[in-house]
């Protein structure tokens, strides 16, 4: 049990409520929602390469999940507010797609929530 006991003095133990719980999750659907929007946005021709990797490249994608997984009260917690972030993205970019741009692309849909 003695490293047990080293790791427990490494981070505290931290409850929260079940309010700061929800707007956690809340938070994390809203950054998701917005992400998913500017990543549909900036997908158009002619846009800076750098705004690219926000909607061309899942890496910023995966540095936005990493950064709310870290400041996440526990394991559990950083699972479903991930989980949500990334529904909440698709759904909005998908979303966007269908119902602005009137493109309904299936195999890009199932592709994209399968893989990601």
């Amino acid at each position: 049990m003695g490293i047990h006991n080293k790791l427990s003095g490494i981070r505290v133990k931290n409850q929260s409520t079940t309010k700061q719980k929800a707007l956690s999750i809340v938070i994390a659907i809203t950054i998701g929602v917005i992400l998913g929007l500017a990543a549909k946005l900036v997908d158009a021709q002619g846009v800076h390469p750098v705004f690219d990797a926000i909607g061309g490249r899942i890496g910023i994608w995966i540095f936005v999940a990493t950064l709310i997984s870290v400041f996440s009260h526990s394991p559990k917690l950083a699972a479903v507010k991930i989980c949500s972030f990334f529904v909440s993205l698709l759904t909005v970019y998908y979303l966007y797609t269908v119902f602005v741009l009137h493109f309904f692309p299936m195999r890009e849909i199932v592709f994209g929530g399968c893989v990601q």
